[in-house]
């Protein structure tokens, strides 16, 4: 490996032209801060080379999502490197110092949906994207519905489906439910979009509730949804199976009633 061999070269350099002989123990906390440190450059330039839009990112936000996305990461190689990482809270800690503020509950949240939905799929783009929603906005819900109830929505000012006449509320999904959601009740229906709503923007309730007796709580939201909540709005495409896709990762673009070209 080209690394190692370079690294060898450094150390032999060292030690020819100073006469001396340089073991593991003469590195500050050994060999392994060398391995440390490479293990996160490593992670790192994964990021870069898989999310490269982080790059283009403002430098507060590209510094906070760069090190969330190369964390996981690094938790992911260096325990099965058999490297040791640092815990959650001291991560936490280093990233107050940069500064990024996050809440230990924040970060818990965002490590939960990195480990159970977006690493077993290795999808870097995905998190990223949900990870910078995350950041700018705090928790978000989706909900999927017709290009045309949209625009209606965008023509009254407030959307209010049927199902809140009907059921009392809004369904919604987290970001791990949408897909299962899509395919289980929208199969094989067109011109669909998905909104990614800022839950501390809605003005009515939402409560996370299993109605369905399903096992899993769903988001439902409790009234009419005010526009401004409403952060993006994607088309929902599918693929030759005709199973959705969630819409292509790139960075959130605010959504409001003068933006209605973006939803149609």
């Amino acid at each position: 490996m080209q690394l190692l061999a370079i690294l060898e070269d450094i150390q032999s350099l060292v030690e020819n032209k100073l006469n001396i002989r340089l073991e593991a123990g003469d590195f500050v906390d050994g060999w392994e801060e060398v391995v440390q440190v490479f293990l996160q450059e490593a992670c790192h330039a994964a990021v870069a080379h898989c999310v490269p839009w982080v790059l283009d990112l403002e430098e507060a936000e590209h510094i906070a999502l760069d090190a969330l996305m190369a964390r996981f990461l690094e938790m992911e190689i260096g325990e099965a490197a058999g490297q040791h990482v640092h815990s959650a809270a001291a991560f936490v800690e280093a990233l107050a110092q940069v500064p990024v503020d996050i809440s230990m509950d924040d970060f818990n949240h965002l490590e939960a949906m990195w480990m159970s939905y977006f690493w077993p799929k290795r999808d870097l783009p995905g998190m990223a994207m949900y990870g910078l929603t995350y950041l700018r906005y705090g928790q978000v819900v989706y909900h999927i519905l017709p290009g045309d109830d949209w625009n209606a929505a965008l023509h009254a000012g407030s959307y209010m489906p049927e199902s809140l006449r009907e059921e009392g509320f809004i369904h919604c999904s987290g970001v791990d439910q949408v897909l299962r959601t899509a395919n289980a009740f929208f199969h094989d229906q067109l011109d669909l979009l998905l909104l990614t709503i800022a839950v501390s923007k809605v003005g009515s309730d939402i409560r996370w509730e299993d109605t369905s007796q399903a096992g899993e709580n769903f988001p439902h939201i409790y009234g009419s949804l005010n526009l401004d909540a409403v952060i993006s709005v994607d088309p929902m495409n599918s693929d030759s199976d005709g199973k959705f896709l969630l819409p292509e990762s790139k960075p959130v673009l605010v959504v409001n009633n003068q933006n209605e070209s973006q939803a149609r």
